[in-house]
């Protein structure tokens, strides 16, 4: 997932990088068997398009005027949380401004998927990014797993 400017840069880079080496493929060593070569432009045609859709997730929440972003479980929250600062057009440094900690704080939290944030961080993230519930969360407990 790109979380800022200057990896949606690096990412736009590679992309161009990834192009040209699809049209203009090297030509095949002679000890190279011709099936992991065709693999290696099958991988590369891989990694451009999961690029390619990050770059146009990463613009369609910069650009959208509100976002809605679905959480299916808890696991959903670190991105959730991400996507949602891109959505309200803050970067990591602004972000970092309204909860009074350093950017840097706020770089680590999300490239770690906030693991090492405590709760009342994430409730003051929460509360700064505006988010706001489509409905009542509920908590649905399987008793028969006990």
């Amino acid at each position: 997932m790109i979380k800022n400017q200057k990896q949606l840069g690096a990412t736009k880079a590679q992309i161009v990088a990834f192009k040209k080496a699809l049209e203009q493929p090297e030509e095949r060593p002679d000890q190279v068997d011709p099936i992991l070569w065709q693999a290696r432009f099958d991988d590369i045609a891989d990694q451009l398009s999961q690029m390619e859709a990050e770059v146009r997730e990463y613009e369609a929440l910069a650009n959208e005027q509100e976002a809605v972003i679905e959480i299916n479980s808890l696991a959903d929250l670190p991105a959730a949380l991400i996507k949602a600062r891109i959505a309200a057009h803050l970067t990591q440094k602004q972000l970092g401004q309204k909860i009074h900690k350093a950017e840097q704080q706020v770089q680590r939290w999300e490239a770690e998927g906030y693991q090492s944030a405590s709760f009342n961080n994430i409730q003051l993230i929460a509360e700064a990014l505006e988010i706001q519930f489509a409905e009542k969360p509920q908590l649905t407990i399987n008793k028969k797993s006990h």
